[in-house]
């Protein structure tokens, strides 16, 4: 099955719940990036959320997430854009820590309880938008909620999980986030609150149930829905040949004449692993051109 998400909505709209199964998607980022078991739980939570933030937008937008933290594994960023594609690295992939009491991947550890969390919005008007609020658990889930009530003000439940199987392949994944519309009565809100509290894990329903339309009965209940949205969302890099040029570009003339005495050059993308070669002419031709 592909990877995909939907968004749907109580019949009165007092509330919306978005939930995106990302298996196939964070098992690709595991290959990519050869993360440790740890570093695969966070990473692939991040990324099912981000996949979700990415249904607010259109056309070139994108929208990042970014921790930066005290954790072994230092902070991760993660990238979602309008159709779906989503693509993300974690700055130490190799580092493994003991379960946590209950026996689960010590994400929080991981990652940390002192840092921030930053919420990057590009738009296409100029300047993007950036939201910073301090890490609060470290367990991505539960800082991105966080950042949701302070910042857009904006009451959600959060929830994402990844179950890694014992030969270390992702075997379930997936995102939630459910917002609550201005002016929902309390009552609403508690009823939201208690069943989405009552669930078992996220990574859980998704091995049992297998869909997110199967999930979203689960959560609504008797409550009257309607779907909003689905999509397909991938791993996806937009990487190329001329994107790795402009970083060159970046580095100047002085940088650039001093990798010309190596006679070539590679560039790497961080977020998939692709290699970009550029030889003693191409390397001249780009000093050539900067002014």
């Amino acid at each position: 099955m592909e990877d995909y998400l939907v968004k749907a909505a109580s019949d009165d709209f007092s509330f919306t719940v978005s939930i995106a199964i990302t298996t196939k998607l964070v098992e690709r980022a595991r290959e990519v990036h050869e993360t440790s078991r740890l570093a695969t739980a966070a990473l692939g939570r991040a990324l099912s959320l981000v996949s979700i933030m990415g249904t607010d937008l259109e056309g070139r937008q994108t929208v990042s997430l970014q921790i930066i933290s005290n954790g072994p594994l230092k902070g991760l960023f993660v990238q979602s854009d309008a159709s779906g594609n989503v693509r993300g690295y974690i700055k130490n992939p190799y580092i493994e820590l003991p379960p946590n009491e209950i026996g689960n991947i010590d994400v929080e550890s991981g990652i940390g309880k002192s840092g921030y969390l930053y919420v990057v919005k590009d738009l296409g008007f100029g300047s993007p938008y950036i939201g910073i609020t301090p890490l609060v658990k470290g367990g991505i889930a539960t800082d991105l909620a966080h950042y949701f009530y302070t910042s857009e003000q904006t009451p959600s439940v959060v929830a994402a999980g990844t179950y890694i199987g014992p030969n270390g392949r992702v075997e379930a994944s997936g995102g939630m986030i459910g917002r609550i519309l201005p002016g929902t009565s309390f009552d609403k809100i508690e009823i939201l609150e208690e069943r989405l509290n009552s669930l078992p894990p996220l990574s859980e329903l998704i091995r049992e149930l297998g869909s997110v339309e199967s999930i979203l009965k689960l959560i609504f209940g008797s409550i009257p829905y309607m779907i909003l949205e689905k999509r397909s969302i991938r791993y996806h890099c937009p990487c190329s040949k001329e994107r790795a040029k402009t970083t060159l570009i970046l580095l100047g003339k002085e940088e650039l004449s001093s990798i010309l005495e190596e006679g070539f050059t590679e560039v790497t993308c961080i977020f998939c692993g692709a290699r970009y070669y550029f030889n003693k002419e191409e390397l001249e031709e780009i000093i050539a051109s900067i002014e």
